[in-house]
């Protein structure tokens, strides 16, 4: 059986007194781990769920998150963490979507959720408080979950059926769940061991918020393997201060790498002992990956690729990552990879077309969805990622960007990332998005739109000409962005990402306009 009822049992009693998970303010060992999962889950069948219920938590990240995703997992319940950046309308929509018969929330959160579920007669409803404060009618405190109960209880857990529904609103703005089993989540985490093993040595610092799944379910790799990992949420002060404190294992998107360096509080830091760094996502560049490993000297540079609705899909590590900067790896074991064209036909070796996959712990459906989950999956069973790559003949995978950030101008294809990669070359350049907008001759032009790495000696059109001259040099002159502009800031998602639709919909007139 592939459920966390017997893998928590198992790691529990194996790494009894061992630090497992822990917050800045409290810790829990793989012993408490184990039985304080067991008594959330005894606490909330006694409180009336049933197998199949589901439980919606909103809050910061903690510790106890991962104290209510087990738990929830062992009494065979839905769990979907809402995101705290989300409107009311947003969040009701998701509450909407996956009907919670319990709400778990902070007290940040509390007038909000408050609010939202009105209506929808969700009667079990816990506060993540600590304090002797009263609670709004109908609230209870979250410490009430907590039941006495046998470590060792059994309860009615599938590992088929769904546990985890994750939202993901992806490019559209449509909110969507994206459900997975149990047995689907353990078995991606025993791949991700497979892959880049941590050991049971490891420290790792997780400071992705706890609604998307590098957060919220990557502290699984970790817990297989006897580890400790601390959670926080993501402040480049902060993230320099646990370093500090004797991390060895750390992740991010290259955005989060790069407000960690521009704040310059790693310049006091000793990061000698850090031995990894796992970076996500598919749009950092060769520069930036050159910086991360010259700011943590002994680290051994991990890329990870993959998405909500596909889990991992492929990684690159080691003297292959120096050796392809460019690359994010080849297929994880039990990943079939296929680069198709518009037609659904396979492409042949450097051929650029879309993503698919498919695996063992691809998810199962958008929750509610049928229709959405008939457009992302092929017949066969695939799943359309929405990214443009190729694949070389040893089976190395390369992005190029996302199909539908795909510009096409004057009839010829212009993928984003290439020409980024080469913008980031350019001294003075921080961070770049190259993004198309209408074009009255040519359909649409490629924009550059650039963020500088401090005070400058030079000027912003020396720094223009130079990013013109560069692209150039290096790709098909109509990739030259046809005007480049300059933010102090880039607008950003929720993972840090640079929000590629905000900025389409700012500069979308810019050259109609002349």
């Amino acid at each position: 059986m592939l459920n966390y009822q017997e893998l928590v049992r198992t790691l529990g009693k194996a790494n009894e007194t061992r630090i497992a998970i822990e917050d800045t303010e409290k810790s829990y060992t793989y012993g408490e781990w184990h039985r304080d999962t067991t008594r959330v889950a005894a606490g909330f069948i006694q409180k009336g769920l049933c197998p199949g219920d589901a439980v919606v938590w909103l809050s910061p990240n903690c510790a106890d998150y991962l104290i209510a995703y087990f738990g929830t997992a062992k009494a065979g319940l839905r769990f979907s963490p809402l995101n705290f950046w989300l409107r009311g309308p947003e969040l009701r929509a998701a509450l909407e979507l996956v009907r919670p018969a319990c709400i778990i929330v902070h007290p940040d959160y509390l007038e909000k959720m408050t609010e939202v579920s009105d209506g929808l007669g969700i009667e079990r409803r816990f506060v993540l408080t600590d304090s002797d404060a009263s609670l709004p009618k109908g609230w209870e405190r979250w410490e009430s979950l907590f039941v006495d109960s046998d470590p060792d209880a059994v309860f009615a857990s599938d590992e088929n059926s769904p546990h985890e529904i994750i939202f993901t609103s992806g490019t559209t703005g449509q909110v969507k769940g994206v459900a997975r089993t149990q047995r689907q989540r353990i078995m991606e985490a025993i791949v991700s061991v497979m892959v880049q093993p941590q050991g049971r040595r490891s420290f790792v610092l997780r400071g992705a918020p706890q609604f998307h799944v590098g957060g919220g379910t990557g502290p699984l790799q970790t817990l297989l393997q006897g580890g400790r990992t601390r959670i926080y949420k993501f402040n480049p002060n902060r993230a320099a201060g646990h370093i500090e404190q004797g991390i060895t294992h750390i992740s991010g998107v290259p955005a989060q790498f790069e407000l960690l360096f521009e704040s310059g509080a790693l310049d006091v830091v000793d990061t000698g002992k850090i031995q990894y760094c796992g970076i996500g996502g598919n749009g950092a560049a060769p520069d930036q990956f050159l910086r991360i490993q010259k700011a943590f000297p002994n680290a051994q540079l991990v890329h990870f690729y993959g998405s909500t609705e596909s889990g991992m899909v492929s990684s690159i590590s080691g003297d292959e990552f120096h050796e392809r900067l460019s690359s994010i790896g080849r297929p994880a074991p039990g990943v079939e990879v296929r680069i198709v064209d518009d037609h659904g036909n396979e492409l042949g070796p450097d051929e650029v077309g879309e993503v698919q996959v498919k695996s063992e712990f691809l998810m199962t459906e958008y929750y509610g969805r049928p229709d959405l989950t008939s457009e992302a999956l092929t017949k066969d069973g695939f799943l359309m990622m929405g990214d443009l790559a190729r694949m070389d003949a040893e089976g190395y995978l390369y992005i190029v960007g996302r199909k539908k950030d795909m510009i096409i101008s004057g009839g010829e294809n212009i993928y984003p990332k290439e020409v980024e990669d080469v913008i980031t070359t350019v001294n003075d350049v921080a961070e770049v998005a190259v993004i198309g907008v209408p074009d009255p001759i040519f359909e649409e032009r490629a924009l550059g739109i650039v963020k500088l790495s401090g005070p400058i000696a030079r000027t912003e059109e020396d720094i223009r000409q130079d990013i013109t001259e560069r692209v150039r040099e290096r790709l098909a002159g109509y990739k030259a962005p046809r005007e480049v502009h300059f933010v102090d800031e880039f607008p950003r998602n929720a993972l840090g990402k640079i929000d590629k639709v905000a900025l389409r919909e700012q500069y979308s007139g810019v050259l109609n306009a002349r």
